[in-house]
């Protein structure tokens, strides 16, 4: 048995990853499909549009066999260690299996090019140097594969990292060759930009659906039936969220060992929330030019959940169980296809010996934001 994988958040699910999904089975012939999920939290660092059983019952609806989720340390992480949480997830199924993800780019060849230019020698030389003029990181990498690519005439493939599906997919491309993967790459061309906010096309980012959450007409346009009606009292207000931070973070007295914290940011973000009324406010009072809003957001949830895990450890540890939020009834095969132990409720995982406070921290964050949900595995029929 072959299984088709993809990392995902579906925040919320759309046409384009209909047709990414539908892609995916055709490209690979694969006999499954199978989602890597991040949960209640995104990599950008929002606090997730709907909880991640609804999410996953989405993927399965649009044609995945199985959800499983990714651990909010990789979620909460800059695009290398999100990427190369999920392809150590899609190492640990078994078969002669598929990671499938989407890119501006669309060319598979070009892409290995390009990751194989992102680990030269030379390259931390580069980043380290349009860091310290003030660039933040993912800039300063874009920059650094450009002057990569002048120097060895290579400037058709210059600006490509200006995409970032284009950079997460070279993170995934990298996580395969330094996790000794045998997993087959497969991208699917990407249509519209990542935070292009136009709903006109055939397709649309999940940024500009977010944007349109009080547009029914928007939602019904790009979204599938189930999915408008789950959006349906959908909210990104973040007073709440807001609350939660200056109350736990205005006398924290350790916000220097949060995972992503460094140079002056903690006292950065002592001193901003003191003079914010608002939580975009407070984003907007902290960002610098070194600083992406992304990260930003990524470090004031993981000083939420009290994540102070440095990402090297994230990076060099291992993934001992998972955690499955959905699986289509006629598919349960693929659960012993897991070469870990597998928990489908919070219960289990004390069961298995683990602890996870971090997720049961972000699941709790969550519910204080957003609202409440039955925290368990998700079996669902053939007919929806």
């Amino acid at each position: 048995m072959s299984i088709c994988l993809t990392i995902c958040e579906y925040n919320p699910l759309h046409s384009g990853h209909l047709h990414h999904l539908a892609m995916s089975k055709k490209l690979s012939g694969a006999d499954s499909l199978v989602c890597i999920m991040s949960g209640n939290a995104c990599q950008r660092g929002d606090i997730a549009i709907a909880d991640k059983y609804t999410r996953a019952a989405w993927a399965i609806q649009a044609g995945a066999d199985m959800v499983v989720e990714l651990p909010v340390q990789y979620v909460l992480a800059p695009a290398q260690i999100f990427g190369l949480g999920g392809v150590k997830i899609a190492n640990l199924f078994q078969g002669d299996n598929f990671l499938s993800f989407g890119s501006e780019c669309g060319d598979i060849e070009i892409l290995k090019q390009l990751a194989t230019l992102s680990t030269s020698d030379n390259i931390d030389n580069l980043v380290q140097s349009y860091m310290s003029d003030g660039q933040s990181y993912p800039k300063a990498f874009s920059m650094a594969i450009n002057d990569l690519c002048h120097q060895q005439n290579l400037t058709d493939l210059q600006d490509i990292l200006s995409s970032p599906n284009n950079t997460l997919a070279i993170e995934y491309l990298n996580a395969i060759s330094s996790t000794h993967s045998s997993l087959t790459p497969l991208t699917i061309k990407r249509e519209g930009g990542y935070n292009d906010l136009g709903v006109e096309g055939e397709f649309c980012s999940a940024s500009a659906l977010r944007h349109n959450l009080d547009n029914p007409a928007v939602l019904t346009k790009y979204c599938p039936d189930y999915v408008v009606r789950d959006l349906a009292h959908a909210s990104l207000d973040n007073t709440k969220l807001f609350a939660l931070l200056k109350y736990n973070l205005t006398n924290s007295e350790n916000l220097q060992n949060i995972c992503g914290i460094k140079e002056g940011l903690d006292n950065r973000i002592r001193q901003k929330l003191d003079t914010s009324s608002t939580f975009d406010q407070l984003l907007d009072n902290i960002k610098t030019k070194r600083y992406t809003m992304a990260h930003i957001k990524r470090v004031l949830l993981n000083s939420l959940i009290s994540n102070t895990c440095p990402l090297q450890q994230t990076a060099q540890s291992s993934i001992d169980w998972l955690n499955v939020l959905a699986v289509r009834k006629s598919k349960t095969n693929l659960l012993s296809l897991i070469n870990v132990p597998i928990s489908t409720k919070p219960a289990d995982v004390e069961k298995l010996g683990f602890a996870d406070d971090l997720t049961t921290r972000l699941d709790n964050v969550f519910k204080a934001t957003r609202y409440n949900y039955d925290a368990y595995l998700r079996v669902i029929g053939n007919h929806f």
